[in-house]
């Protein structure tokens, strides 16, 4: 893994005692791609000790910050009202299960 790693430095001011966010640089997209999709994998590890409270996720500009938290804000909102949603590609989904009738 180190060989795909082109560069890595913290984001921040040093604060004694708070976590600052790495920012990672990969050689090539695809690489990118894979850890990315395997990032929800962590939660899986949520009791082993050496990856508790890590997560992943992409370098966002200021503009995709701001989307994203309105995106999650009204996700946050819907999910309280009871409805069964979720995130997929920038666009909240229902996660309602589908009926289908049968042609008979």
């Amino acid at each position: 893994m180190k060989e795909n790693i082109v560069n890595s430095f913290r984001i921040g001011k040093y604060e004694n005692q708070k976590d600052r966010p790495l920012l990672i640089t990969l050689k090539d997209q695809g690489k990118r791609s894979d850890i990315l999709k395997n990032a929800r994998n962590l939660k899986n590890f949520r009791h082993d000790v050496s990856v508790h409270g890590i997560s992943i996720k992409p370098d966002l500009t200021k503009t995709q910050q701001k989307e994203e938290r309105i995106l999650v804000k009204e996700l946050r909102d819907r999910k309280m009202k009871g409805e069964h949603v979720y995130i997929k590609h920038g666009k909240i989904v229902s996660a309602e299960p589908k009926v289908v009738e049968s042609s008979e």
